[in-house]
């Protein structure tokens, strides 16, 4: 098991997960938010990876977690791949996903209303649940510096929206 964490250019806090993969673009790690906790899966676009690290915290991480007979849950059927196609593909299995670009605060959370060449128009997931359907948003696909899906707050919106 391998526990690393990733300074990410433009970012003050670093993001730090069990390595589960990577190809040239993306590592795909289990994420680990709060120290011991480990929560959904995060892809990191390796283009904005400014450093990639594992020191003294990041062992004790590892050390922990095999204390506790972790071991990282498998995604099924997911590739790398464009980025447009793994977007298409975790909405498809999980319902939605979020992503922040260059600005470190900003979560978007949503699914996928339109994407053209390096457009991605995303219908926004609030926080009670609803989708906002007043606004679409748009982001440039080449600045997503981070994607995650799965985690325990999106698991929690996807009961909120389901319950609607």
């Amino acid at each position: 098991m391998k526990v690393e964490a990733y300074q990410i250019k433009g970012w003050n806090t670093d993001v730090a997960g069990v390595v589960m993969s990577e190809n040239d673009d993306w590592i795909l790690i289990n994420e680990i938010p709060v120290d011991y906790q480990v929560d959904g899966f995060t892809l990191i676009n390796k283009a904005f990876v400014k450093k990639r690290y594992t020191k003294k915290f990041e062992k004790r991480i590892a050390k922990v977690l095999s204390l506790k007979k972790y071991k990282a849950p498998k995604v099924k059927g997911f590739k790398f791949g464009k980025i447009a196609d793994m977007l298409l593909w975790i909405e498809n299995k999980y319902g939605f996903f979020q992503f922040q670009d260059d600005l470190e605060e900003s979560l978007e959370i949503g699914v996928i209303d339109i994407i053209k060449k390096n457009n991605l128009s995303l219908l926004f997931l609030k926080q009670n649940g609803k989708f906002d359907w007043k606004y679409v948003y748009e982001y440039k696909l080449d600045k997503i510096r981070k994607i995650t899906f799965d985690s325990n707050y999106l698991q929690s919106l996807k009961l909120l929206a389901e319950d609607v």
